[in-house]
């Protein structure tokens, strides 16, 4: 008997699953949610405070019919969450995950003193992406990048990966949710983490955003 003749049912049962998870696609996400999540992912940029209650406000006021708790699915699935002050947050009882600002009133004027790393969502026909890019202050170049659609730390490793593979800063730049994945990572190669971003580097990022939704986005 070849392997096209074994039933479904006794595949399932070979295999211990579900038999109708073998039937099982998945939907294709419909191009009104691609566009909900897009202004979700900008919102977010722009107003990290708010939550799903906000999100789905604004994306009523732009004429989509998304509850909170649809909107909540969606921050979910993208990864979003609000970022709020939490309680005794003023009390460094870790000092030891403490950083400071090292980059305050700091020249830079030349490559690899300073990079910065940064996240962004990128709306794709079916789907979305997600972009890590490792930029140079000083060239303002892109040294490392990496694509997935999974959000995950190794994501962000293999982007790092490729940029060390180039050089190595003395500094490494990144906003909150890019920073509690790097610590381990960076102490190995003797690098700093700083947690500040200049705005001018979303555009570049952006730019990169642009260039790989024009290669995806069919």
């Amino acid at each position: 008997m070849t392997t096209k003749e074994i039933p479904a049912s006794v595949g399932a049962k070979l295999l211990d699953i579900n038999r109708t998870s073998i039937y099982y696609k998945t939907s294709p996400v419909s191009d009104e949610e691609l566009a909900c999540k897009e202004i979700i992912d900008h919102l977010h940029t722009d107003n990290p405070t708010w939550g799903a209650r906000q999100m789905s406000a604004q994306l009523q006021n732009r004429g989509y019919h998304v509850g909170r708790r649809k909107a909540h699915r969606y921050m979910n699935e993208m990864d979003i969450y609000p970022i709020y002050p939490k309680m005794n947050l003023s009390k460094r009882m870790q000092q030891a995950k403490v950083c400071p600002y090292l980059l305050r009133n700091a020249a830079i004027d030349a490559p690899n003193q300073a990079w910065s790393i940064d996240i962004t969502y990128i709306p794709i026909r079916h789907g979305f992406l997600y972009l890590t890019a490792v930029i140079d202050w000083y060239s303002r170049c892109i040294v490392g990048w990496e694509v997935d659609d999974t959000l995950d730390t190794r994501m962000v490793i293999n982007a790092l990966k490729k940029a060390f593979a180039v050089s190595k800063p003395q500094i490494l730049n990144s906003d909150q949710g890019c920073h509690k994945w790097l610590i381990g990572f960076l102490l190995s190669f003797g690098t700093q983490v700083d947690i500040i971003e200049p705005a001018y580097l979303k555009d570049i990022v952006a730019e990169q955003a642009k260039k790989i939704y024009e290669k995806y986005k069919s």
